[in-house]
């Protein structure tokens, strides 16, 4: 059975290496998951912030279709009015700022999504690097505690050959 421990000490290790280097495969396959899905987070973002771009645009169309209406309507033409292409102007600036304020948000969104995707890539490097360096580790503890285990002998052997006599002192003084 002795000669056997360093063995089982070895298997031990190695069967410990490889859990090791298995979960950070997993652990890095999780992150490239959560990599993937946080990009499509961020193309998502780009794609709701040009959407609600549009709507914005339509409305402006809209809101300027209605105030042309409704100028004519009071029988003015709206051409020669200096107070209808100021409610034109100012209609234009408030969609504008309302564009620019959709699109940051849009930018900010997928930046963050961006951001997310590259924390994952790194996380699931980090876990490769991370498990390698376990199973060496487990490795070498191994080694180690079986090369100690192997090399290990009685204690009271090691005196029998120096002459020291057990109890007696040296059996050359004696």
């Amino acid at each position: 059975m002795a000669a056997a421990a360093p063995f089982i000490m070895m298997a031990a290790a190695a069967v410990g290496a490889v859990a090791a280097i298995k979960q950070g495969e997993f652990s890095a396959a999780a992150a490239e998951r959560e990599r993937i899905a946080a990009e499509e987070q961020a193309k998502l973002a780009k794609i709701q912030a040009a959407q609600q771009e549009a709507i914005r645009l339509e409305q402006l169309r809209k809101t300027k279709g209605q105030q042309l209406a409704a100028a004519a309507a009071l029988g003015f033409d709206p051409t020669q009015t200096r107070s209808f292409y100021a409610i034109q102007t100012e209609s234009e600036r408030i969609a504008g700022k309302d564009i620019m304020n959709i699109r940051l948000m849009g930018l900010v969104g997928a930046r963050r999504f961006s951001l997310t995707a590259d924390a994952a890539k790194v996380a699931g490097e980090g876990a490769v690097v991370g498990s390698r360096l376990s199973a060496v580790g487990s490795l070498l503890n191994g080694a180690s505690s079986s090369a100690l285990k192997v090399g290990k002998t009685n204690y009271g052997d090691q005196f029998s050959d120096t002459g020291y006599e057990s109890g007696g002192g040296y059996s050359d003084f004696n």
